[in-house]
This record gives C-alpha cells, structure tokens and sequence, in this order.
C-alpha cells in the first residue's frame, strides 16, 4: 500500500487549532488507517496535531475554507 501526503517535513503550513489559525512548521507526519481510511495528521514543534483537511498553505486558503459558501459544505 502506498499512502502520498499533500505536505512533507520542512513545509511551512496553516492549522486550525481551537477556532484560530495557526502558522507551523511540519516536523512530523502521523498516519492512521481505518475502515478502509488514511487519516493524516501534521505535527509542530509543540507535539499538537493537525488534520490534513485543516492544513494550507496561505492564510487566503483559510479564509477560503472558513467562508465557502453553504452548498460548497454537503458531504463534509
């Protein structure tokens, strides 16, 4: 099985943590599988976790993902 990440080590992201968004520097990566499911977390230097579907690359890209419109949200 071959499981590819959007992110690598080294790469500058940022994550949702408690309502905020946060810049951080990728040092780890964490993958678990279930049902039939990759879950993808990105660590910081801190040891919090990010969830892939929560990580970008700009502060624009979390703007956008904050504020899409409602019928953009149906299946997430």
């Amino acid at each position: 099985m071959e499981i590819k990440t959007k992110h690598n080590i080294g790469d500058t992201l940022w994550g949702i943590s408690y309502t905020k968004a946060r810049k951080f520097k990728v040092v780890s990566i964490e993958i678990t599988y279930s049902d039939g499911k990759a879950l993808v977390r990105y660590g910081d230097e801190a040891y919090n976790k990010f969830p892939e579907a929560q990580c970008f690359t700009s502060k624009e890209e979390v703007y956008d993902y904050i504020f899409r419109d409602e019928e953009d949200t149906e299946g997430v």
